[in-house]
């Protein structure tokens, strides 16, 4: 299998992209340094591993002093708001949510989204990693306190003792379901539809991959976002993930009783082509 680091450095035009992802999207350490890193990296060793392993190793070295507050934190709160501004403009003139859920975070989004909406009934979170008291998670959630009531994904129908049936206005899941394997994806879109209410959203985020070139850009992308955040090489290689264009994620989700509202929001300067989308449950 072809390298995905050596697909994506060797083309100007992947290259130059990726610059813009770290600059517009990821940015927790100086793009110039960390694109050079990895472009010579990607030169120099002959596998992902041992890339992978070789720039995460060489992470310290361009780390500049508290980047946490400098890079981090500025950019965490600049996607806060741009996902928050991008859910409002599909709400459109729904000002009050009673019951939601996020897939794939422990409150980010609704921390924000929570200023602009009233928010009331239960808040639920569901993800890989359940959350702490860390400098990382309180900016994450907002907050020192937790946020809602958590319960860990694994892509298994979600419980009617976790969430009761049509209990829910709003679901965002701003992560995509391209990390949901293809066995659990129906009756997990199914059991999203059980938890909303009739006229409730459902609101995803997933990237539009249309070439096989864009597969292993987006691909790259999630493997250089875990590289970034110290994720160990083993688990990064072990992750599912199978990527769609946003329409064929459409037609998967209208055929478990949704319609497509039809409105796709990209994030300005975004290479790897995040779109979100909105379906109301009929």
């Amino acid at each position: 299998m072809q390298s995905e680091f050596k697909a994506v450095f060797s083309d100007t035009k992947w290259s130059d992209d990726f610059y813009r992802f770290l600059q517009v999207i990821f940015h927790l350490y100086p793009e110039d340094k960390f694109h050079h890193l990895l472009a010579t990296t990607a030169k120099e060793k002959s596998t992902d591993e041992m890339i992978y392993k070789a720039v995460q190793q060489q992470l310290p070295s361009i780390k500049p002093f508290l980047s946490e507050f400098t890079y981090a934190l500025p950019a965490l709160k600049k996607q806060k708001k741009e996902m928050a501004r991008q859910v409002l403009q599909l709400l459109g003139d729904r000002k009050q949510v009673k019951g939601y859920l996020e897939i794939g975070s422990t409150g980010r989004y609704i921390s924000e989204l929570r200023k602009h909406v009233a928010v009331s009934g239960d808040i639920f979170l569901t993800n890989d990693i359940a959350p702490d008291n860390s400098p990382g998670e309180i900016f994450e959630r907002g907050q020192i306190r937790k946020l809602g009531k958590f319960i860990p994904l694994d892509y298994t129908p979600i419980k009617a003792t976790d969430i009761p049936d049509e209990s829910l206005d709003l679901v965002t899941c701003h992560i995509g379901l391209h990390h949901c394997p293809h066995n659990l994806l129906d009756d997990y879109i199914h059991s999203i539809h059980r938890v909303l209410r009739r006229g409730g959203l459902f609101i995803i985020r997933d990237h539009d991959v249309k070439t096989p070139e864009m597969a292993t850009f987006v691909s790259l992308v999630h493997t250089v976002f875990n590289l970034g955040l110290k994720v160990d090489w083993e688990k990064d290689n072990s992750e599912f993930k199978s990527f769609k264009t946003i329409d064929e994620w459409s037609q998967i989700i209208s055929l478990k009783g949704f319609k497509d509202l039809g409105e796709r929001i990209l994030q300005d300067k975004d290479p790897s082509d995040n779109t979100l989308v909105s379906f109301i449950k009929l």
